[in-house]
Formats: structure tokens, sequence, C-alpha cells
């Protein structure tokens, strides 16, 4: 609640009865007190509430975002790196941000690859105020993880019913190969549109030593689903199996 003071009252004996013959004939003729009361305001957001009106769409990098909002917290980054690693797990949108993100790229990485992650830890509003687009993605931790990673894979949160995995990313081959394994697994996936297709140079998941990465755009159904551990299987398989494979070639 806000805190004030009294600054002045103003107590003045009138006896006009227009003030009070509203209250009928009986108060008419009597005199009415009238207090005047001025408050003066000694309350202050703090400095949290401030931030709340900052939002993501507005920030032209990680740079804005921080200068606005408190690592540890309104935001935690996560990041995890494993030794001879050639693989990084992103998910810049995690946490409160976009739920369930998080818990995919741990199971994903596992105790094998490099895990990142950015997770959003306000009570509200986590979106709106910390989700920074993937291209504009460029905290300087995860950019130094992401730059010694032959192959990075990205999991984001997309709004599609049902239970879907919208595929984007420069790296065609651990692209269709991730693909691939998904359809046998009997999860539904396909293509990314426009505008969620990954193919910005700067978006995140291209970011790695090759230039190229996978984008999975993966619905809420399947985040909240049993299934998921599907995907998580389908994308640890392909990995490891690209491993194997020259870099050449790979990018769209």
């Amino acid at each position: 609640m806000p805190t004030g003071s009294l600054a002045s009252v103003d107590r003045t004996r009138r006896p006009d009865k227009n003030i009070v013959a509203g209250f009928g004939d009986r108060h008419a003729q009597r005199p009415a007190f009238v207090v005047a009361v001025t408050w003066r305001n000694q309350w202050t957001p703090s400095a949290t509430m401030e931030s709340m009106v900052k939002l993501a769409k507005n920030f032209r990098s990680f740079a804005d975002l921080a200068a606005a909002y408190g690592r540890d917290r309104d935001y935690r980054i996560v990041r995890l790196p494993r030794s001879g690693s050639e693989v990084a797990i992103v998910a810049p949108h995690g946490g409160s941000i976009e739920a369930h993100t998080s818990d995919i790229a741990r199971d994903i990485a596992g105790q094998d690859f490099n895990l990142y992650l950015f997770e959003g830890l306000l009570k509200a509003g986590n979106f709106a105020a910390l989700h920074l687009s993937s291209h504009l993605f460029d905290e300087p931790g995860c950019l130094d993880l992401l730059s010694a990673c032959r192959c990075v894979v990205s999991v984001h949160g997309c709004g599609h019913a049902g239970e879907i995995v919208l595929m984007g990313g420069r790296d065609v081959v651990l692209r269709e190969s991730i693909g691939e394994r998904l359809r046998g697994l009997g999860v539904e996936c396909e293509a990314a549109p426009a505008g969620l297709d990954a193919a910005d140079p700067m978006n995140v998941c291209n970011r790695g030593r090759g230039g190229a990465g996978v984008q999975l755009e993966v619905s809420l159904a399947l985040r909240r689903s049993p299934h998921r551990a599907l995907l998580v299987r389908a994308v640890r398989e392909a990995l490891l199996a690209t491993l194997t494979q020259p870099q050449q070639g790979r990018s769209a």
C-alpha cells in the first residue's frame, strides 16, 4: 500500500444549508463542517515494477534486456559445458517464457551435450518482458559456448494445436535426420513456416562453428505430453548419427 502524510487540513464552519439540504429538512438549518485533506504521496514504484513496463519486443540486443531486468532476480542463465562435446542444446526462452522448453532441452542434452538455458523468473508476463527474438539473442556466454560447437539445436514453444514439431534452421542434414526419426516414432512434424523457419544466419541456432543449426518449435500439447520423450529420443539419435558424418554441405 502507498504511504504518505497529511500535508494540510482545512476545517471550516459553513452554515450554508445548501451544503446539507440533501439529507432532509431536519438537517437543513444545521451548520456543516467541510474538511479538505491534501495527500502528499510518498510512494514510488520498485525497480522491478518499473522494469515490467519494458517489453522485449523493443529490445535490439541482450544488452538491452540486461539493462532492464536483473539476473537471478528476473531471469536466470544456466550454462553447462560438457568436456569434449561438439553439440549444444539451447532453450533461449526457457523457464516461464515458453513453458517446458527448459525441461526438453535438459533431457536432450543429458550428460553428453553442452546445455544453455535462458529462463524467465518473473511472477507474470515473462513472454512479453523476456522473449528476446532468436536473431537478436546475443548473450555473450551463449555465443561463446556455441562458437566451438559443430551442431546446435534450439528448443522453442509454438502455439499450434495438437502435438506437433515445426522444424527450421540452416542445417539441412540434421533437420531431415530429426524429422525422419520423429515420423518413424509417430510424432507429427513439418517444415516451419516463414517467420519460424530460423533461416536468418543470426538466429541463435545458426551461431555454431558451421553457421547452421536446427530450431524446433514444439506445440504446448506436445510439451505437456509424455510423448515429448519421443522427441528427445529422436533428436539425440539424430545428433549422434550426424556427428559421424562430414560437416560439408550441411547448410541451406
